[in-house]
């Protein structure tokens, strides 16, 4: 990539879709980044997760989003079911159509030289309609899973809005970013149509490799990290399925299946699973393994920190979580709640840093896949793994790609 030398002070709008911690967290993760290069950033999001990018200094606005689904004890298992219930909700009319008003209300107040999304479908096409080059956030798994059975309903609901058709074509943006390495996460694992959907949105698409708030490197060694945080002489096991509350069953029967293996648990259920509703399992839990620690959060500053020092990860197979593992060089059990989560896991499973265990299997499984893990001898692995990932820097990568774009657009517009 060629670097322009640039003292410009930009106005970036970041946009994130917010019902889990992903999209947010590593849209958050690459604002800080811009604001602290000197740029003035204006961070959207939904009321709910309001708190989480102001307390990283962020200047922020609310933006209306669709409620997020409640806590189920007893989910529905089926993927179709899964599908329908998201479709509907997100290509619904009333909802995009406040999504574009909402968006449209916010660009005319801050005038942003480029808009940057993650996962607000919208984004793209408020962006084309004021005129202001935008860059979407994806990872390609996505583009099998939930996106090519929602983006073809979104487009027909864009259509009865009558959008124009200028604008429903930049629903990827003008530029796509992929925060992830061409080797893992290519557009060969795009379905045909959503590629071609895509390509006729964007003009460019780039991998910058992985948005992580701080290279793990940079960080106080496993070791130390591990003595601060549980000086036990016990495993510590880090256990979260993300921000969403699709986790909430398997927290049930994890808990369950715990009862077993002394360690120290460090559970983070997200901002939409409160600790108290598992109060009676965590009763349960305690009785059973007294011998053990358990602490249960819904969110935390210092994930990254306790990702690095865990010694097993047990997660849900989101792409930044598991991105943040393998940079960390932490092994996982992984208990993918989706298709696109079992895809991302299954890299881990290529590099012999991690397993699936299908959430129907937790209690047969989940016992022996812990042991196998910590017993593994893969810490040089790891370290290995996460010390390559970490010679690229995902974020510095996107924002040279933003400065460089306004930068060529800007020297347009004065000839």
């Amino acid at each position: 990539m060629i670097i322009m030398e640039t003292n410009l002070n930009l106005k970036i709008l970041v946009l994130a879709f917010f019902h889990g911690l992903g999209h947010l967290s590593r849209s958050m993760s690459v604002a800080v980044h811009l604001k602290n290069r000197g740029h003035d950033v204006l961070f959207a999001c939904s009321e709910e997760a309001l708190h989480i990018p102001q307390q990283a200094g962020l200047t922020c606005k609310p933006i209306r989003e669709i409620e997020p689904l409640p806590p189920e004890r007893e989910p529905k298992r089926t993927q179709s079911s899964s599908q329908t219930k998201t479709r509907s909700r997100l290509a619904n009319p009333e909802y995009l159509k406040r999504c574009i008003e909402e968006e449209t209300l916010l660009m005319k107040e801050f005038n942003p030289d480029v808009v940057l999304h993650d996962y607000r479908l919208s984004a793209g096409v408020t962006s084309a309609l004021n005129n202001i080059p935008s860059i979407s956030l994806h990872n390609t798994n996505f583009f099998i899973y939930p996106l090519a059975q929602m983006i073809p309903d979104v487009i027909d609901t864009l259509n009865e809005l009558e959008t124009p058709q200028y604008a429903i074509q930049k629903l990827f943006g003008d530029i796509m970013v992929i925060p992830d390495f061409s080797t893992f996460d290519n557009l060969s694992h795009m379905p045909r149509s959503m590629r071609e959907i895509v390509l006729n949105s964007v003009r460019e698409i780039h991998h910058t490799g992985p948005f992580i708030k701080n290279q793990p490197n940079n960080l106080p060694s496993k070791t130390q990290l591990k003595n601060s945080i549980s000086p036990h002489g016990m495993p510590l096991i880090l256990i979260t399925f993300g921000g969403t509350a699709m986790g909430f069953a398997n927290y049930i029967k994890l808990l369950h299946s715990l009862r077993n293996i002394k360690a120290h648990y460090y559970v983070i259920t997200g901002p939409n699973i409160d600790p108290d509703l598992l109060a009676l399992e965590i009763k349960q839990f305690k009785g059973s393994n007294p011998d053990s620690i358990l602490e249960i959060i819904s969110f935390t500053n210092q994930a990254l920190e306790l990702m690095k020092a865990a010694d097993l990860a047990i997660i849900h197979g989101g792409h930044t979580t598991v991105m943040e593992a393998l940079m960390c060089g932490t092994p996982m059990i992984v208990i993918p709640q989706h298709e696109e989560q079992r895809l991302n896991a299954q890299r881990a499973v290529q590099l012999k840093l991690g397993e699936i265990v299908h959430p129907d299997e937790i209690e047969a499984k989940i016992t022996s896949a812990i042991e196998k893990r910590l017993k593994s001898n893969h810490s040089q692995l790891g370290i290995q793994v996460a010390n390559l990932l970490q010679r690229t820097n995902g974020i510095e990568n996107l924002i040279q790609l933003i400065e460089n774009d306004v930068m060529v657009n800007l020297q347009k517009m004065q000839h």
